[in-house]
């Protein structure tokens, strides 16, 4: 059933904050447990029982408030282009997890013909819920986020993530030292929506990363520009969530990110 109704659009983001709180939940119970974990695509690529329970249980609530609307998600199979649909990461940062090493998230987003209209990440650990909405602005726990004004690179903490496919490594490499040579700091921190979220926040200024999938972008990019940040392709086209990459700042700065991450 399309959520196309204002009543049912005003539902979508406290039904979502719900969801992605049941989640915590059960990361919570889970956090520090030995689990059921099996190798999907490479060593660092791992999916745990508790990924599939949260899965589960999200899908499950999604389902009840809004029948028929897809639900794309890292560990089902998925349909092809919908419309309209939710996209569910229901552990981003699994390996973090599975390490007893924060961060990792819970983290949920609407999409409709193209463009996200709600996004909610749950930080389990640290109690923190990141939410937006189209047009409506980002919060932190029910408080207005603004990026930072970094108004350099030099002076601008940036993050980046690793590719799970190892033959990416040495183009990251590269990407890494051009853009370390230019900014304050370089960090890396092994869950892509809670970094979007950081930029939001201000506490990055800058993030870019490639070889992802669009449940590990599909919320964190709408926090980002509701937060008055710019989001883009590496190239500085337009963000496009099948892409799989994503050049996130807090605007100011963005083209001299872009600059140093040419080949």
């Amino acid at each position: 059933m399309p959520v196309r109704s204002a009543a049912a659009e005003s539902r979508l983001l406290p039904t979502m904050v719900r969801a992605v709180r049941a989640g915590g939940l059960i990361v919570r119970r889970h956090f520090g447990r030995r689990v059921e974990v099996r190798e999907k695509t490479s060593p660092a690529d791992l999916v745990s029982g508790v990924d599939l329970e949260i899965e589960q249980r999200v899908i499950q609530m999604l389902s009840r408030a809004f029948p028929g609307t897809p639900v794309v998600s890292e560990e089902k199979d998925n349909p092809g282009r919908p419309a309209e649909a939710f996209y569910l990461d229901p552990l981003d940062g699994t390996l973090n997890f599975l390490h007893g090493l924060a961060p990792f998230a819970v983290s949920l987003a609407f999409w409709r013909d193209g463009q996200p209209l709600a996004a909610a990440v749950h930080d389990p650990l640290s109690g923190e819920l990141f939410t937006a909405l189209r047009g409506g602005g980002a919060r932190r726990n029910g408080r207005a986020l603004a990026v930072s004004g970094s108004g350099s690179l030099r002076r601008s903490l940036v993050a980046t993530g690793w590719p799970y496919d190892p033959t990416g490594r040495a183009r990251l490499l590269a990407e890494m030292e051009r853009v370390y040579q230019g900014a304050q700091e370089l960090r890396t921190i092994g869950c892509a929506s809670l970094a979007l979220c950081r930029v939001a926040e201000g506490a990055l200024d800058a993030y870019w990363e490639w070889g992802l999938s669009p449940w590990d972008l599909a919320a964190g990019v709408l926090v980002v520009t509701e937060a008055g940040g710019r989001v883009s392709s590496l190239d500085g086209g337009g963000f496009r969530l099948e892409d799989g990459e994503v050049a996130a700042s807090n605007a100011i700065i963005h083209a001299e990110l872009l600059e140093r991450l040419k080949d």
